[in-house]
């Protein structure tokens, strides 16, 4: 399942370009720094986490994987996964839960994100089975090992052992129903409201900002509050992305290791009242600027973009050659895929062309260029979007003859706000 562009033109007239050469297709590199672990594949992520971590029983496991998706900088090497709040974000068909997508395109979430991603992540790590719990506002995991279920935070850093006198690095990680009947599991590790008994706390950081915040009570409540507690009955992450993609002859991408440009990044939406409103909410507490666009707030992460062109090959006799351009975001230094451009001839119909474009970035902005040679008025070009697989279509810019030389039109604007457009 990947994010689809799919551009057409019609035309009544000869449109000329130069024709892309022939090239190999190149299939799926990938760019990772040294020690980088691979996230273009749940299972092999798993194990080089477990590698770099040195982790080999099920509870070094899944501690490792636990901490591979905390999202503070502040507190622990930063990741590859981080938070920013205000910045939760929809696709057309819901709420983006696919962990190939999160991971490798998006590249940050929530709670709601940060509960199914280690839910797949253990899964695919090898454990028996994990699952999501939704809590009073508030989504976390538990996996399976040593006979029982045992809960981790990523989103809020932290999970907490059952307070057995023993040493809490080897004591049992505690279990969503134990934490239910038992708020001194987690109560019993403060000294104080706001400072943490370190000899009954198995690892650092734990839950930083709720014990700075003297929130620890109203966490542990969340839990005990049990009749909204409420475990998800299936597999809780979605599945189908793919990071592979095929260039093309007449295709190229380029990579950016930070942003292209200031002020291009993808900016959610929703739909209130039949119109769409920026998402993201300003936070003047946490200094959650929209203008900032998706960075970390709290180190030094900061997002990265592509750019893909594509010169398509017509077959048959058309001279036409447009060139299609766009954006992505990237989490991952990974290209882009495409698929086949699709021509047909008409006769004396109108001539069109049809190019799917298949990218399993998110693709936040496109161009259509062309040659055109519009002889007489009579003779028309138009370009049109899909982003249904071509069930729809939408104009996004046409011109009439007589029209001779170069000729640029964007993707059609369904919104613009103060801080982008969709």
């Amino acid at each position: 399942m990947r994010n689809l562009l799919v551009c057409k033109l019609m035309i009544l007239a000869m449109l000329v370009a130069a024709a892309p050469a022939e090239a190999q297709s190149v299939l799926s590199p990938g760019v990772l720094t040294v020690g980088q672990p691979d996230a273009r594949d749940l299972g092999r992520l798993a194990r080089d986490i477990y590698r770099a971590s040195g982790a080999v029983t099920d509870r070094q496991k899944a501690e490792a994987l636990w901490r591979f998706l905390l999202t503070d900088g502040r507190f622990v090497e930063p990741g590859q996964f981080y938070h920013i709040a205000g910045w939760a974000y929809e696709e057309p068909r819901g709420e983006v839960l696919d962990p190939l997508k999160l991971l490798n395109s998006y590249g940050f979430g929530l709670c709601y994100q940060d509960g199914p991603l280690l839910e797949a992540l253990f899964e695919a790590g090898g454990f028996a089975d994990a699952r999501s719990w939704f809590l009073t506002g508030h989504t976390i995991c538990e996996v399976f090992y040593d006979g029982a279920y045992h809960m981790y935070d990523s989103d809020m850093l932290g999970f907490s052992t059952l307070n057995d006198g023993g040493d809490p690095r080897t004591s049992p990680v505690a279990s969503v129903r134990q934490l239910e009947q038992d708020e001194s599991i987690i109560l019993g590790k403060l000294k104080a409201p706001d400072v943490i008994d370190s000899a009954k706390v198995a690892v650092f950081p734990w839950y930083p900002a709720d014990v700075r915040a003297r929130a620890m009570g109203g966490y542990a409540g969340g839990f005990s509050s049990w009749a909204d507690n409420r475990l998800y009955p299936f597999q809780r992450y979605s599945g189908g992305h793919s990071m592979d993609y095929e260039l093309r002859p007449g295709e190229k991408l380029t990579l950016f290791y930070e942003p292209e440009c200031e002020g291009l990044y993808y900016l959610p939406y929703k739909q209130v009242h039949g119109e769409y409103v920026e998402f993201p909410r300003e936070i003047a507490e946490y200094e959650i600027r929209t203008a900032d666009g998706p960075h970390s707030q709290k180190d030094y992460r900061r997002w990265g973009t592509g750019r893909f062109e594509y010169v398509p090959q017509l077959s048959r006799r058309e001279s036409f050659y447009p060139v299609v351009g766009g954006g992505f975001n990237q989490n991952l230094r990974l290209p882009s895929r495409s698929g086949e451009a699709l021509t047909r001839d008409r006769g004396d119909l109108p001539a069109q062309a049809v190019f799917e474009v298949a990218s399993p970035y998110v693709l936040i902005d496109g161009e259509i260029s062309v040659y055109a040679q519009l002889e007489s008025a009579a003779h028309h070009l138009a370009a049109e979007v899909s982003t249904d697989r071509g069930r729809t279509w939408r104009t996004c810019g046409a011109i009439n003859g007589p029209y001779f030389g170069p000729w640029k039109t964007g993707a059609d604007l369904l919104a613009v706000s103060e801080h982008g457009c969709l």
